[in-house]
């Protein structure tokens, strides 16, 4: 009998500390149980933990100081000669398309990827009370919406870019099931 008094009240006591908050203050006391609970942080990060920083001056290209890189034209390859045109059949401008169209899916799914990153970022900001790991945090996220905004300007690019093949090929006469990929539009069986 005693076991099951016991059972009961564990369960209104799981019951109760379930159930949402009736104010800030129970919201508080919560918060703080459960960081009661939690065992210390075992590891602190320091500077030397995160390796060299590349010098604010450092290249990112493997060119040598007095080097340029030389200009390509379309048409040219990089050692200087005339590049053989390919000739603009059906399979060129479906692998033209498909790399087009690629660019742009990955792109978006790199978007929402950052997307998403942002939004933990936010989350774990507004949970930190280390001024230090809060600081970090905003600097992470501040440096992942800048890349999101980067990203975005990349998908308005790429569709751009399909906007111009599309243009291109109807200047040319191409016809548009080139263009296609080999997908069938929704609901034209043949």
């Amino acid at each position: 009998m005693p076991v099951l008094i016991l059972v009961r009240l564990l369960e209104l006591f799981v019951s109760a500390w379930n159930a949402p908050p009736a104010s800030l203050g129970e919201l508080a006391f919560r918060e703080a149980v459960f960081r009661q609970a939690m065992p210390a942080s075992v590891r602190t990060m320091t500077n030397a933990d995160l390796g060299p920083m590349p010098a604010k001056g450092a290249r990112l290209r493997s060119e040598a100081p007095g080097e340029t890189v030389a200009e390509t034209k379309p048409g040219m390859r990089p050692g200087g000669g005339v590049e053989e045109q390919a000739p603009k059949d059906e399979a060129w401008w479906r692998a033209r398309m498909a790399q087009a169209r690629a660019a742009v899916e990955r792109d978006r799914l790199l978007m929402a990827a950052l997307e998403s990153r942002v939004a933990v970022l936010t989350l774990d900001v507004g949970s930190r009370d280390d001024p230090e790991q809060r600081a970090a945090l905003v600097a992470d996220r501040l440096r992942t919406i800048a890349e999101l905004d980067r990203m975005r300007e990349q998908v308005e690019a790429d569709e751009q870019a399909i906007a111009v093949i599309e243009e291109e090929a109807r200047r040319e006469d191409v016809p548009p099931g080139w263009l296609r990929g080999g997908l069938m539009p929704a609901g034209s069986l043949r």
